[in-house]
């Protein structure tokens, strides 16, 4: 008997003698035992026929995501938002997706969505203001949003932060700002090279020697190092 044959004849067994729910952690084990397409298509396939749950489609979930199925992977984000009481975490997976399929201004309302839910959930500050950084004329609210970020003492991404608010300042021609945040971006992280480089074209658009900037970003991998090095540091 072929394992596909077996796999469907234990899902009708289930189904008979107790609840899709309840049952699921059996129905693991033998999905865990398959490829994660196979598993994919015997999954969804018990769904239909057995009906829904939280532990289904949030197994389903990583399996959409491993065989990078959005379509399926978007289904049950939207499932499971309408149907689990955790709907924070979720709406921040379906951003994922949205930067992926869809475009900025849907994945900033779910961000939106998220930060109501929960206000200090702050990575949700953080990627929606890279998506307002996209759009000419959201600058305003990219950079309320990295401030957020960099007020809440959170420091996994502050450096970055800083810079992406430093040039923020530098567009408005704010640039003593833009030179703080870009030389703090250094001081809590020297490996940020993306600080070198905007400090260094900051000085000189403010008149100064930017190149010793220029020559750290080069030294750090730059790829375009060399062409702002010859056009400001002959």
């Amino acid at each position: 008997m072929s394992l596909k044959i077996n796999i469907t004849l234990f899902f009708i067994c289930i189904s008979l003698f107790g609840s899709a729910q309840n049952q699921f952690s059996d129905i693991k084990k033998a999905l865990d035992t398959m490829n994660n397409s196979v598993a994919f298509a015997e999954l969804t396939d018990y769904i239909s026929k057995n009906g829904s749950s939280i532990e289904a489609h949030e197994f389903r979930l990583n399996l959409a995501d491993s065989i990078n199925n959005k379509s399926y992977y978007l289904a049950d984000i939207n499932w499971l938002i309408a149907n689990n009481s955790s709907k924070n975490d979720f709406y921040y997976y379906k951003k994922g997706c949205f930067c992926k399929i869809s475009n900025s201004r849907d994945a900033i309302s779910d961000f939106s969505k998220s930060i109501e839910f929960n206000p200090s959930y702050w990575d949700s500050y953080f990627e929606r203001a890279l998506l307002y950084f996209r759009i000419p004329d959201k600058m305003d609210q990219a950079s309320t949003d990295f401030t957020s970020y960099i007020n809440a003492e959170v420091f996994t991404r502050k450096s970055d932060a800083l810079v992406f608010r430093g040039r923020i300042f530098q567009q408005q021609e704010k640039f003593k700002d833009a030179l703080v945040d870009f030389n703090l971006a250094i001081k809590l992280n020297y490996l940020n090279r993306e600080a070198f480089v905007a400090r260094g074209l900051l000085k000189i658009e403010m008149g100064d020697d930017g190149c010793s900037d220029l020559l750290k970003y080069q030294t750090m991998g730059g790829e375009d190092a060399q062409i702002y090095i010859t056009d400001f540091c002959k």
